[in-house]
Order: C-alpha cells, then structure tokens, then sequence
C-alpha cells in the first residue's frame, strides 16, 4: 500500500486541523467586525449632516463596543502568540503526561529515571500553566464575540429607526476622506474572504490526508496481527479485504514463519565442549588398599 509524501502522523495533522479552524474562526470574526464598522462609519458621517440625537444614542452604544471589542481581541491575539496551541491539543498533550506519571510498570527495570520523572512533572505542570492562559484567552474571544454582536445590534436599531434609503440620501455628500477609509476597509474585507476561502481548501486537503493515515495505519495494524499469530477479530479481516488485501497470501507466509520456527526450534543443538584451563583434567586415583 502507498504511503502519502506527507510524514506526519495522523495525531499531528489532527492537531493541525484543529489549529487552521480556530484560526478560521478568529478571520470570520474579524470579518464581522470590519463590516460593522464600515456601518458605523456610513451612519456616523450621516449623524455628522444632521443633527439627530437618536441616531447619536445607537452610534455611542456602537463605538463603546467596538472599543471593548478590540481590548478584548488584543488580549486574545497575545496570548494566542504566547500559547499557539488550541486548548483541545494542550487538553490532550496533558492527560497523556498525566498518564505516564501515574503508570505503573510491573517491570521494575524499565521504571523511568528520576531526572526523566522531574522532565515530566515539569511538563505536566508547563501545559496546565499554558491551559490556565490559553482559557483566558478563549473568554477574551467570547468578550470580543459577544461586543461585535453587539455592535451589529446598535446598527440593526439605528437602520430600523433610520431606514438605509435614508441613511444612503443623507450621507451623499461624506468627504473624500471618509470614503478613502471605507474603501480601505472594504479591500481588507476582500483579502479575508480570499484568507477564508484557501483556508477551507487546506483544511479540507488536511482532514482527507488525515483519514486516508488513519486508515493506513488500522489497516498496517490488522496485518501485523495476522502475521504475528494473534487472535484475529472479524473487524481486522474484513479492513483488509476492504483494503485489497490477499490473506491468502498472508496466512501462507504466516504457516511458512510457524514451519522455519518449528524447524529451528527441534534442530539439534550441537554441545560446545571447552578446554579447561592448565591443559588436560587430572583425575586424583585412591591409592590401593
């Protein structure tokens, strides 16, 4: 069977395509922001026309979240620089050093050194530290989720109150200035959707490789317990009928392994006779009686 070019494990582009989706989320949210705020910009040059203290309640409301919004995503952006990892991969990397430390081997010689068991500790307690950060973190981003919501809410009022038509009749004559910042946001909001769509191909690329590894290595699995004589399960024959596997094939080399070791095993062994040291043995004769 042919393995894939790519040499990572199936765990770790599991981890990857766990990494690409929170980052995914991240880009659609800001997506979010940057249309509101290209809202806000229409409505607040509208405002600066005419004179409506209504209009000026939403527009406050809209700019007090917008302002926590941002606190909220800067705080979440540092500690996502500080600790790249999602929290469900750390979540795992720590039950599996929590593991290893609370094994116990029956076999005393392959218990682990102590420096090796203090490298462990010290890593077990790292990635709860990281955890511990990486969920303050998460609630920046439900912070920072829940003002855009917001936001989009104050605008959604103001239109209400306000219909677009007129919004769009009153804010005909906004200077060439604010038009220019519009339109800078607009062409951000273009290169993320254009973000978001290569995105979606590599996640949809990577969670294909992944199913495709894991399926190589259940089926590498079923072999090796065929060739090794253990017990064998329906689910392990028919993966590798699935799979085109021949168990003919497999079941002859696994007969001529059991033969070669039979053989091996009933050979006669040939008895290596040493020479003892100082030459040939002297036998001490009983004198006659």
């Amino acid at each position: 069977m042919r393995m894939s070019d790519d040499s990572r494990t199936p765990n770790e582009i599991r981890q990857h395509v766990h990494s690409l989706r929170d980052l995914k989320r991240d880009l659609k949210n800001e997506r979010v922001m940057l249309v509101e705020t290209v809202r806000g910009m229409r409505a607040a040059a509208t405002v600066q026309k005419e004179k409506s203290s209504s209009r000026k309640k939403h527009l406050t409301a809209f700019h007090e979240n917008k302002k926590i919004a941002n606190t909220a995503r800067e705080e979440r952006d540092r500690i996502n620089k500080a600790v790249p990892p999602p929290v469900t991969v750390l979540e795992e990397w720590a039950q599996k050093s929590l593991t290893k430390l609370q094994g116990v081997d029956n076999d005393l010689t392959g218990m682990p050194t102590l420096n090796r068991e203090i490298r462990e500790f010290s890593r077990y307690f790292e990635l709860i530290s990281s955890l511990m950060v990486k969920k303050i973190g998460e609630e920046s981003h439900a912070k920072y989720v829940k003002h855009i919501k917001m936001m989009k809410g104050n605008l959604d009022e103001l239109e209400e109150n306000h219909p677009r038509d007129e919004l769009d009749e009153n804010g005909k004559n906004n200077t060439g200035s604010e038009f220019k910042e519009i339109r800078k946001i607009s062409n951000k909001i273009d290169k993320l959707d254009k973000k978001l769509m290569n995105l979606d191909k590599e996640i949809k690329s990577l969670t294909k490789l992944g199913k495709k590894k894991e399926s190589e290595s259940k089926v590498s699995d079923a072999l090796e317990r065929v060739r090794s004589g253990s017990d064998l399960v329906a689910d392990d024959i028919a993966l590798i009928l699935e799979k085109g596997g021949d168990l003919g094939k497999i079941s002859e080399d696994k007969t001529k392994k059991k033969t070669e070791l039979k053989k091996n095993h009933n050979k006669p062994r040939s008895r290596r006779i040493s020479v003892a040291r100082g030459g040939a043995r002297k036998t001490r004769l009983r004198p006659d009686r």
